[in-house]
Parts: structure tokens; sequence; C-alpha cells
């Protein structure tokens, strides 16, 4: 079996500067490693620790570890790398440009028009979603356009009407009416 391994204090900070910065912690990632800090440093194990915090007992080794070399810097959670983006910046900025034009024009586009759009115009074929979430994260909405109610306008009223009295005439069929027996 191993030996059981704890938070140490790092450099001047100790078990009253952790439990002040758990307390005062907003980001619900940093308060739950901390909480493993200080729950190491009143001297629980790893398992009772990660019984505790629901996570396994690798995982509190692992931030015990970065604690006890950076402190609080090696709680902090570290850059990952991602897919690249498909548009540079300055090509997400004209494209949003353009859509923010069509949309106070009046024209309703959809993420695969705006898809085509930047093939066209940049040679990149993002996906739809992709060209969905970029839309997003520069504050566009989608929004399904409503159905446009006839009785809104008089011009609409007026040709609603006569349309329906011309079906009904051509729908007209004749009664017979027999005398029951």
């Amino acid at each position: 079996m191993a030996a059981p391994y704890f938070a140490e204090p790092f450099g001047n900070l100790n078990h009253c500067a952790v439990e002040t910065a758990y307390r005062t912690a907003t980001d619900g990632r940093m308060k739950e490693r901390l909480l493993m800090v200080l729950l190491s440093m009143e001297g629980r194990h790893a398992p009772e620790i990660a019984a505790a915090v629901h996570r396994t007992p690798e995982t509190v080794l692992r931030w015990l570890h970065r604690w006890n070399k950076s402190g609080f810097g090696g709680l902090d959670d570290r850059p990952y790398s991602g897919r690249p983006p498909v548009l540079t910046p300055e090509e997400q900025a004209v494209t949003v440009k353009w859509v923010n034009e069509q949309a106070e024009s009046g024209r309703r586009l959809t993420c695969r028009q705006i898809s085509v759009h930047i093939f066209e115009n940049f040679g990149k074929k993002p996906d739809h979603d992709t060209v969905c979430r970029m839309l997003h994260r520069h504050g566009s909405s989608w929004k399904k356009p409503g159905k446009q109610d006839h009785r809104g306008d008089p011009a609409l009223q007026c040709e609603f009407k006569k349309n329906l009295k011309k079906r009904e005439k051509k729908n007209r069929q004749p009664v017979f009416f027999t005398k029951m027996k």
C-alpha cells in the first residue's frame, strides 16, 4: 500500500489562507480544488476526500500534487488546445456585419445560406452548425419567422374575403332533400 500523500502549506500559505480563499472563491471548480486541499491539510486521505467531493482518488492526488508544486497557481485550469477556427477573426467580423445588414433589410437567412456566402467570399466551407455557433458568439440569435396574420392588414383582409368567397362557390354542391318514410 502506498504511503498517504497530503497537501503541505505552500510557502507562507497556511490553512487559514486556504480556507479564506475557499470561502471567497466564486468559480465552482476552483472551490472544489481548494476543498480538496483543505481536507488534505486536515489529515484526510485521498480516498476519503474523493468520496466527499465525488471524484476519484487519482483526481484528488493530481490536484494535491499540483498544489504542493505550485500553490494557488497549480489549481488554475491549464490552457487546452482545440480545433482552430475555420474563419479568422477578420473574416468572422465581415460575415457578422453582412448578416446584420441582411437582417436589417428584412431578409431572413439560414445558416446554410450563410455557409454558402462564406464559401463564395473566402473559399472556406464551414458546417452550418459552426456558422450557428459563430453567430451566437457574436450576439446573434436564431429566430423562426412567424406566420403572417391576415387580420392585421386591411388589404390582406379584403383579399382573403374575396378568395374565401371564390372557394365557397367552387365547393358548393347541390343538396337534395328526400322525403323520409
